[in-house]
């Protein structure tokens, strides 16, 4: 019941915001979509830079980047996808948030051995725009974080990595 109203008020949210005005023709719209279905990061990439080379209104970025393939592509756990994902919507805050609040919610229901190897695999790979998902993971997490294997981190992932308040392994 409660994940339906969040459903309905993301939902709502989406059509409130829209202008009603689109760049995009239905084909490439159909063409944009089968990228982003594909859940490949060489496709995502694509995808984004289509509708970035296109001049894409924040309705075409909406239609793309439903919530249905945002779940899709948060449910893939590839740190590529989450990136290219992240770079994408970085200019349209909702979708943004939208895709921030999926990812926590979905993180948090992994086991805890699951949730230090999905984030040692993320830190390891997060480019900037991702950073911002990542300290949102990372200010819910509770108790420690076992880091171990780490041997590196780029500027966008230690600033990730502060927001957590925790312990560190």
């Amino acid at each position: 019941q409660i994940k339906k109203t969040v459903l309905i008020k993301r939902r709502q949210a989406r059509e409130a915001a829209r202008t009603g005005k689109t760049a995009l023709t239905k084909q490439q719209t159909t063409n944009i979509r089968k990228l982003l279905k594909s859940k490949n990061a060489k496709n995502i990439k694509r995808a984004v830079g289509l509708l970035q080379s296109t001049d894409a209104t924040t309705d075409d970025w909406s239609q793309s980047f439903s919530s249905t393939v945002i779940s899709q592509l948060v449910n893939t756990w590839d740190c590529d996808v989450w990136n290219a994902i992240a770079a994408g919507l970085h200019p349209f805050s909702g979708l943004l948030k939208e895709f921030m609040g999926l990812a926590v919610e979905r993180y948090l229901k992994l086991s805890a051995a699951k949730q230090d190897s999905f984030i040692r695999l993320i830190l390891s790979n997060c480019e900037p725009p991702l950073s911002s998902v990542i300290g949102a993971i990372l200010s819910k997490h509770e108790g420690s974080l076992d880091l171990s294997g780490l041997s590196e981190l780029s500027d966008a992932a230690a600033e990730s990595l502060s927001k957590h308040k925790g312990y560190l392994n």
